[in-house]
């Protein structure tokens, strides 16, 4: 199935991988927890935006089914792929005597991540997605006011948390739309209005909640600053919107294109190339390079691996695994109408 790409989007994907990598290989500096903790950890409230604007749409009648095998096909197949290349690996010393323990592992990664515990994100967008034909539905049921109620009532919420995560209470109350669904169904309803936003206000909209943020982290405050906080939420919103807008300012590239296309699978593995970095770049870097440096190089060594292998291992396997799936659907949806016909 051929997809028309939007750069402007491509460009964010690519943006909040980077972020991601970021997140994962922060190294022991002051500095780089003080301001790289608050703007990194934004990138999940992006990526879920990113979905909800590609997921968000009412769909007509008698094509839910493809929609789930679509998602079966792009989403959970790759997870299966990609979590038996990476147990394999890291078993293959049990593989020839203890076939049965390395099966084993594969059933727990893949059912719930239990050591590729950076796929919650995965699991949790997989259930959101199973919801979202019927969430456009709302989406579409409500005028404007009630969705400045929602999205009201959904910053009021992740206040209420925040502030009383300084304090011995934890909060009852409730509200059903946690941080992740919150930001995929709030894409539709708050980019219109982010895209009247002047670029000034935009990044004021980044700068002064990340500034509160960092002196939150600067006096030892970082272990509250989790995603479900207003400040991070604004910051998402702002910095989503900035990154569009670079997108169109850039306009095209290979290189963010063909990264953006295989995105996934580069999330995916990016925690099993960034150990392999650490394991066999890292000391083979020159002492006394600035942490900065040896930083950068971290993260482009990992962007370079996770591109060869998600390059590779979409081509080689899961293309070809997901044209079989869609085949054999095809054919059980074709001789399922003969029967019907038949017995008719």
């Amino acid at each position: 199935m051929c997809k028309t790409r939007l750069f402007p989007y491509d460009l964010v994907r690519v943006i909040a991988l980077i972020m991601v990598i970021c997140v994962h290989s922060l190294p022991d500096s002051y500095w780089a927890w003080a301001v790289g903790q608050p703007l990194f950890y934004a990138c999940n409230g992006i990526f879920f935006m990113l979905s909800g604007h590609f997921n968000l749409h009412v769909r007509e009648e008698g094509t839910l089914g493809r929609y789930y095998l679509r998602k079966v096909a792009t989403i959970m197949l790759p997870v299966l792929v990609y979590t038996g290349i990476i147990v394999v690996w890291e078993t293959k010393h049990l593989l020839p005597n203890y076939p049965q323990a390395v099966l084993g592992r594969f059933a727990e990664d893949f059912i719930h991540a239990n050591s590729l515990s950076h796929l919650w994100f995965v699991y949790t967008l997989f259930g959101i997605l199973l919801a979202a034909p019927f969430f456009a539905r709302m989406l579409q049921a409500m005028n404007d006011g009630e969705k400045r109620w929602f999205v009201g009532l959904g910053m009021g919420y992740f206040a209420c948390l925040f502030l009383l995560s300084f304090t011995r209470y934890d909060l009852g109350w409730d509200y059903p739309f946690g941080f992740a669904c919150f930001m995929f169904l709030v894409e539709p309803i708050c980019h219109p209005y982010l895209q009247r936003c002047p670029t000034r206000a935009l990044l004021a909209g980044v700068v002064v909640p990340l500034g509160v943020l960092a002196y939150l982290c600067t006096y030892g405050y970082g272990s509250y600053l989790f995603d479900m906080n207003p400040l991070y939420v604004t910051e998402v919103f702002c910095l989503y919107e900035l990154f569009l807008r670079l997108g169109g300012l850039v306009g095209s590239d290979k290189l963010i294109t063909l990264m953006a296309k295989h995105q996934y699978g580069m999330y995916i593995m990016h925690m099993f190339c960034l150990l392999r970095v650490k394991a066999y770049v890292v000391p083979r870097i020159p002492e006394g390079l600035p942490w900065q440096l040896s930083w950068l190089l971290v993260i482009a060594s990992t962007l370079l691996l996770a591109l060869v292998i998600a390059t590779t291992v979409d081509i080689v396997v899961i293309k070809p695994l997901q044209q079989l799936l869609y085949r054999v659907v095809e054919a059980i949806g074709r001789s399922r109408g003969k029967v019907a016909s038949a017995s008719e």
